[in-house]
C-alpha cells in the first residue's frame, strides 16, 4: 500500500478485523513531511498503527471500541518504519488500523500464539470405597496431578443422595502441577449402599472421573439396621429365633444379631443384645 505523493494531506488507510493474535508489526517507508512549495509547511504526516478491542454481540455483529488498546506512530522523514504492538490477548477480537500519509507500507504481520501441548490430567486412585455408621463420617483422599493446564481444574461432585462431599470445588494450575489432594467425606443418615462420582474438567483435556461407593456399617445388635441398638432389635432377634420373623429381615438378624460370633443366632445372642441395650456389655 502506498501514497507516494508528496502533496498528500489525508492518509491511505487499511483496516483488519482479527482474532487469535498476540502482536502486530508494520513495516514501511516514510516520505517527506513538506512539499517543495511549502504548501503544507512543516506539518508532520506520520505513519501510525492503532488497535481497538471489539465485542461480539449475540447476533454475531461486532461493536467496535472507541479507545485504542495499542497505538504506535513514526513521523521520521525519508526513513524506514518499524512499528510493533504486543501484549494482545489471543481470545479477543481486534480492529487493526494502519495508515500512512506520504510513503509506503510494505508489510503488516500478525503474530499468533505458539502451539502448546494439550493438558494432561491424572487422578489416583480413581475408585474410593467408604464405610461409615449412620450419623458418623468416613473420609478418604485421592491425588490429582496435571500439566500444561490453560485454566484451573473444576471439581464436580454428582451425588443424588447428598451423602458425599469434597473439600475443593476447583484446583489451580500451580496446585495441580505439584500434586493436589482432594478429601472426600461420606456421612450417611439412613442405611444402604450409595454411589457417586467426582469429575475433573478443564479446557482442552479429557474429563477424569473418580467413582465413589459408600456403605453404611451397623453396630452388632442392630438387627433391623436402623442405626440404633434398642428394644426393637431384641424383639426382631426373638422373632427370628422363634421362626416368626419376616424373611426380608434375615440378613440383618444373622449378620448383626450373632453377638457371640458362634455362627448361630439363638437365645444367648438375644440376652447379649438386651445387655447391650441396658449398657451391661460393649461386646461387638
Amino acid at each position: 500500500m502506498g501514497n507516494g505523493s508528496k502533496y498528500a494531506s489525508s492518509p491511505s488507510t487499511v483496516t483488519f478485523y482479527v482474532t487469535n493474535i498476540t502482536a502486530v508489526k508494520l513495516l514501511g517507508l516514510n516520505g517527506s513531511k513538506t512539499t517543495t512549495s511549502g504548501l503544507f509547511g512543516s506539518s508532520s504526516y506520520p505513519t501510525y498503527l492503532e488497535i481497538y478491542e471489539c465485542t461480539r454481540n449475540a447476533d454475531g455483529s461486532l461493536t467496535e471500541g472507541t479507545t485504542t488498546v495499542g497505538k504506535e506512530t513514526d513521523d521520521t522523514t525519508n526513513a524506514s518504519v518499524n512499528l510493533f504492538i504486543a501484549s494482545l490477548h489471543a481470545s479477543k477480537i481486534y480492529k487493526v488500523v494502519a495508515a500512512q500519509y506520504r510513503g509506503f507500507l510494505y508489510e503488516i504481520a500478525f503474530q499468533t500464539p505458539l502451539p502448546t501441548a494439550d493438558p494432561l490430567v491424572d487422578a489416583t486412585p480413581t475408585e474410593l470405597s467408604l464405610l461409615s455408621r449412620i450419623g458418623s463420617t468416613d473420609e478418604a483422599t485421592f491425588q490429582v496431578t496435571a500439566t500444561d493446564l490453560k485454566e484451573h481444574l473444576t471439581v464436580t461432585l454428582t451425588d443424588d443422595n447428598g451423602v458425599f462431599s469434597v473439600n475443593k470445588a476447583s484446583i489451580s494450575a500451580e496446585e495441580a502441577l505439584g500434586g493436589a489432594e482432594i478429601l472426600v467425606s461420606f456421612s450417611p443418615t439412613t442405611g444402604g449402599t450409595y454411589t457417586g462420582t467426582i469429575t475433573l474438567t478443564t479446557r482442552d483435556a479429557a474429563p477424569v472421573t473418580i467413582s465413589l461407593t459408600g456403605t453404611v456399617a451397623y453396630e452388632m445388635g442392630d438387627t433391623n439396621m436402623d442405626g440404633a441398638v434398642d428394644i426393637s432389635d431384641a424383639v426382631l432377634a426373638v422373632n427370628y429365633v422363634l421362626g416368626s420373623a419376616d424373611a426380608s429381615a434375615e440378613y440383618g438378624v444373622t449378620t448383626y444379631g450373632d453377638m457371640n460370633a458362634d455362627g448361630t443366632l439363638d437365645i444367648s445372642d438375644v440376652v447379649l443384645i438386651v445387655s447391650r441395650i441396658l449398657g451391661a456389655s460393649d461386646q461387638e
